[in-house]
């Protein structure tokens, strides 16, 4: 209320209206700076997110090229692996040591005085020992993996019909045959009289083992047929 001695001309509410809209001011710039607040912390959030993202987006390629390039490397050993199995097949459909050269080799070791008859071999196709089972008691799965394909191996024998003049010679060329490293297991399996041309000399008998795996020229099943060379 004004002094008695003074004398207003502003209408009563003016200063409550003038309070009033300063209040409204301060209140309209307050609410304006918080709303600016939160929205610049809002585009800071947004842009701190899609740079994560981005940043995940790069990690997950990155991620995805490592595994297309493991998945090539596993591919090309798996195709690596499966070209070598195939050479070896093809290897093992070979004739690893000619027929030539095993006789060769038992003309080398012939002693003097001692003739061949015969010489013949024997092919058995190699059986290979079954591979073991980590887990008898556990019932096989519906999709094992097939197992993979064996060369095909055959274990050569061979024997030999010769004469000679006496034991001494044969023990000779026996041992010469086992210190040769084309052949192994030489034993003597029958030693006797023989008359040859009205002479008496001793005819013998010699089975061996070829030391190299030989397989079958033609992979065909397994070949128990002889093969017979007369020696005169």
């Amino acid at each position: 209320m004004n002094a008695p001695n003074q004398v207003s001309f502003l209408p009563d509410d003016y200063l409550d209206r003038k309070l009033q809209r300063r209040t409204n001011i301060i209140c309209l710039v307050l609410a304006v700076l918080v709303m600016g607040g939160i929205g610049s912390a809002f585009a800071l959030d947004q842009q701190s997110i899609n740079r994560i993202v981005q940043q995940q987006r790069i990690v997950d390629q990155s991620y995805a090229d490592a595994a297309a390039r493991i998945t090539q490397l596993h591919d090309l050993q798996t195709k690596q692996q499966r070209v070598s199995h195939q050479a070896e097949m093809s290897a093992s459909l070979l004739e690893k040591v000619p027929r030539s050269l095993v006789l060769a080799q038992v003309t080398n070791c012939l002693p003097v005085g001692v003739s061949l008859l015969q010489l013949s071999m024997e092919s058995h196709r190699h059986v290979f020992a079954p591979l073991p089972v980590a887990n008898p008691t556990q019932a096989p799965t519906a999709r094992a993996p097939k197992p993979a394909e064996q060369p095909v191996v055959f274990d050569v024998s061979l024997r030999l019909t010769g004469v000679a003049a006496t034991d001494v010679q044969v023990a000779q060329f026996i041992n010469h045959l086992s210190r040769c490293e084309l052949f192994k297991d030489v034993n003597l399996a029958i030693s006797d009289e023989y008359q040859m041309q009205g002479d008496t000399v001793r005819r013998f008998v010699v089975d061996m083992t070829l030391a190299a795996d030989v397989p079958h020229h033609d992979g065909s099943p397994a070949n128990t047929d002889t093969a017979a060379l007369e020696l005169k």
